[in-house]
């Protein structure tokens, strides 16, 4: 593999910010018009944003992210980019899960989404302590 191919989990960030976009593009049009970017505690909204705000602030943001890594780790030895890559992958896949939970709350129409976010955040933080060393 040469130092401008992608790398496995390279490549499954990239396929995971792709969907998220092309997943934000098919519900958009169904969106209401305040999206729920933020929630409590306890799992209840209390911030939301315009329609277009709410719906691609995590998409763009894991797009930034994503080429931002991507760019910054190639500036690494090799043998310190599977790991860098690997993390990545794993906060690409919660700024994804944590998206689809605002999706899924807006066009649902509900108020609380804290088992959704409880689920989310622990799978996180079992997967990123599997990760590290």
């Amino acid at each position: 593999m040469t130092s401008r191919s992608l790398g496995s989990w390279d490549l499954g960030s990239a396929l995971m910010t792709a969907g998220t976009l092309v997943g934000t593009a098919v519900v958009y049009p169904r969106l209401p018009a305040l999206v729920p970017i933020h929630f409590d505690i306890h799992g209840h909204v209390d911030g939301v944003a315009p329609r277009l705000v709410g719906a691609w602030l995590m998409p763009l943001t894991m797009l930034f992210l994503g080429v931002f890594l991507h760019v910054v780790s190639r500036r690494k030895p090799r043998a310190e980019r599977a790991p860098m890559a690997l993390v990545t992958f794993i906060t690409m896949a919660l700024l994804a899960a944590i998206h689809f939970v605002m999706l899924r709350t807006a066009l649902l129409g509900v108020l609380d989404a804290g088992l959704a976010i409880g689920v989310v955040l622990a799978t996180f933080c079992v997967a990123l302590g599997l990760a590290m060393p």
